[in-house]
């Protein structure tokens, strides 16, 4: 009889012990000595890389239920900065937590800004004051400005994307320039963004064209321009890259004679809206590019010295407020409209860091859009009927060295996506970087 008690009380022990429980976490406690045995907490940092924490953080995180889980079983849940382990208290856990994406009714401009850790996504509303003077754009963007590696604005466009350049999926990473109010809402009180992106790294004849399409002018070894090793070496992608790296005019329909006129450019015509608009249409059954806003962009241009010897400020007034188209070309179209650009001067500038905004002329340092080569931009200097600006290998700003039909330098892609395009996941590095939804 007592051997049968000491049974049945064995039994109810282990039924005791094997019952089910539920642990909770609040997001506010420290973890004891005794629950870090049980217990490990993963945090996914801005590099893309989870580390070890010993506090589960604050809100604005999620849980990767992919990458949580117990060794013996038990059942992880993440509620308001809770977490709940369902199961035997002695089970070891790890979670594995991350960002949360854009939340269903959050404006973008509010996610991003709210994933902005490093505070380089910069509201232009014309309070940025340097050195007591207000130098912001004053359109009400919102812009990344600051070192690349402080910039966490990457973003996968045309598929799934990688920061390998020997990956063939490298040819979709881009960057986000900024949020930039819509043309119906710019000058409405309450306004809708959209995002403005740019190719990560230069475009290769596999987006843009090769020998006789458009304005292609070679691949970027074969030119003897770029065989100094003072140039190649400025250049901040990976150096296999150079390989692919293809070089355009601005504009050579003529040879020997063409204008800086965008609207017939046949950079513009040929090359990015029409080779490069059926390279992104022909992704995904034209998920891509049913994404891409038909823009309007600013194109008069402006005289040297209204762009070129200006601090940020009076350059973006001088080009995209009050452009001047001068008298060498008078027919020269002061706003096209199309789907793919160049980037502006201005945002050249002001991917600066703030302090570097009153600095005349072009700032390389701490500019995460400063990639090292030669490149073209959108703008037409007015001064000439044959030239526009570009940066130089060096940073600088150039507009007179050479004809936009005898002159070969980098491009990279630009252009403006719709307002229901949203941001489903991703951190915005180069290892994670954010990925696009409608």
């Amino acid at each position: 009889m007592k051997r049968n008690k000491k049974i049945i009380l064995i039994l109810i022990v282990g039924i005791i012990l094997s019952i089910t429980i539920i642990t909770q976490y609040d997001k506010s406690s420290n973890l004891q000595t005794d629950t870090k045995n049980y217990l490990s907490i993963m945090v996914k940092s801005d590099e893309g890389t989870y580390k070890v924490m010993n506090t589960i953080p604050t809100e604005g995180y999620v849980l990767n239920k992919t990458k949580s889980k117990c060794e013996n079983g038990s059942t992880l849940s993440w509620k308001e900065g809770k977490i709940s382990i369902t199961g035997n208290k002695q089970d070891k856990c790890h979670i594995y937590l991350e960002k949360e994406a854009c939340k269903e009714n959050e404006t973008i401009e509010k996610c991003l800004k709210r994933k902005d850790v490093n505070s380089t996504l910069l509201f232009h509303n014309g309070t940025i004051e340097i050195d007591g003077k207000v130098m912001d754009a004053g359109d009400y963007s919102y812009r990344y400005s600051g070192a690349s590696e402080k910039v966490n604005n990457y973003v996968c466009f045309g598929g799934e994307c990688s920061n390998d350049p020997t990956n063939e999926n490298y040819a979709n990473l881009y960057r986000i320039i900024g949020l930039f109010p819509t043309e119906e809402t710019k000058n409405s009180e309450q306004k809708t963004y959209q995002m403005k992106i740019i190719k990560a790294d230069y475009a290769t004849e596999t987006e843009l064209g090769g020998t006789g399409v458009g304005a292609y002018a070679g691949t970027f070894l074969s030119k003897e321009l770029y065989e100094q090793n003072e140039t190649i070496s400025m250049y901040k992608g990976n150096q296999i890259y150079l390989n692919k790296v293809t070089l355009y005019h601005w504009n050579n329909k003529s040879e020997t004679n063409s204008d800086n006129d965008w609207k017939n450019s046949n950079l513009n015509i040929e090359n990015l809206n029409e080779y490069y608009l059926n390279y992104i249409k022909n992704k995904e059954e034209e998920k891509w590019e049913k994404m891409m806003e038909n823009h309007t962009w600013t194109t008069a241009g402006n005289l040297d010295a209204s762009i070129r010897t200006q601090n940020a400020k009076n350059a973006y007034n001088n080009e995209i407020k009050e452009p001047n188209k001068g008298t060498a070309l008078s027919s020269a179209a002061t706003e096209v409209t199309a789907r793919v650009g160049l980037m502006y001067i201005s945002d050249y500038m002001y991917a600066a860091t703030k302090e570097s905004w009153t600095t005349v002329g072009s700032v390389k340092d701490n500019n995460w859009l400063y990639m090292g080569l030669s490149e073209w931009l959108i703008t037409r200097g007015s001064n000439y009927n044959n030239r526009s600006y570009y940066i130089w290998g060096n940073g600088s700003l150039g507009v007179g060295h050479s004809t936009v039909y005898s002159f070969d330098l980098a491009t990279r892609p630009v252009m403006y996506l719709n307002s229901n395009v949203k941001i489903s996941s991703g951190s915005g590095t180069s290892e994670d970087p954010y990925i696009l939804s409608v």
